[in-house]
C-alpha cells in the first residue's frame, strides 16, 4: 500500500515497516522465482542468470519504495541522483517503526501480533528456491561485485539500514560515496 493510505486510518497508529534485501540475494531470488513460474510471460526459463541479470533494471529495492510506497513519479525519480535518493529514503526511514533485513519479517509480525493481542503463527515459506536453483554462493566473485556496483544505491541502503530494526541507529556514512549529481548514466538505474 502507498504511504498515502495512512490518511484512511484517521488518527489510529500506523506502524511503518521497511524490509530491505541486499541486491545480490534479491537478484538470485527473483531469477529463481521466475525460473519456476508456471507461465513464461517473462521469457526467463532456460536463460542463464548472467543473461537474465543483464536485462533487468537496477536498484529495484529503492525503486520499489520510491515508486510504489512514496509514489514518486518516474520523471522526478530520474532527476534525483543516487545520493539524493539515499538521503530521501533515509530521512523517511528514520520515522519508520521498523527498518531491517527482510529475514526479520517473522519477528516483526510476531511483535505486531503481540501489540494488538492476537496469537502469532509463523507462515510457511512458499517461495523458497528449488534445490536446483542458483544460489548466491554459486555466483563468481566478479558477478557479485558487478551486482553490488551496478546497484550501489540498494547496497548502500541495505548496508546502512538492515541492522536498525526497531531502535538502532543506521550507518548513514555508507551512502557517502554515492554520486551527488544526476548524470545520464542514472537513467539506467
Amino acid at each position: 500500500m502507498p504511504r498515502a493510505a495512512k490518511d484512511g486510518f484517521q488518527g489510529r497508529p500506523v506502524l511503518e515497516v521497511g524490509l530491505l534485501r541486499d541486491p545480490t540475494s534479491w537478484s538470485v531470488s527473483m531469477y529463481n522465482y521466475l525460473q519456476k513460474a508456471q507461465d513464461n510471460r517473462h521469457r526467463v526459463k532456460g536463460m542463464s542468470f548472467e543473461t537474465w541479470y543483464g536485462t533487468i533494471k537496477r536498484n529495484r529495492i529503492s525503486r520499489f519504495y520510491l515508486k510504489n510506497y512514496f509514489r514518486t513519479i518516474s520523471t522526478r525519480m530520474r532527476l534525483l541522483s543516487e545520493r539524493n535518493r539515499f538521503d530521501f529514503l533515509s530521512e523517511h526511514f528514520e520515522t519508520f517503526w521498523f527498518v531491517g533485513d527482510y529475514r526479520n519479517c517473522d519477528d516483526v509480525a510476531a511483535r505486531i501480533a503481540q501489540e494488538v493481542g492476537v496469537p502469532f503463527k509463523k507462515l510457511p515459506r512458499i517461495n523458497e528456491a528449488p534445490s536446483t536453483g542458483v544460489r548466491v554462493q554459486d555466483l563468481s566473485e566478479s558477478m557479485k561485485d558487478r551486482i553490488r556496483s551496478e546497484n550501489a544505491l540498494d547496497q548502500a541502503l541495505y548496508d546502512a539500514w538492515s541492522q536498525r530494526l526497531w531502535d538502532g541507529r543506521p550507518n548513514l556514512e555508507t551512502g557517502s560515496d554515492l554520486p551527488k549529481r544526476w548524470t545520464w548514466n542514472n537513467l539506467a538505474s
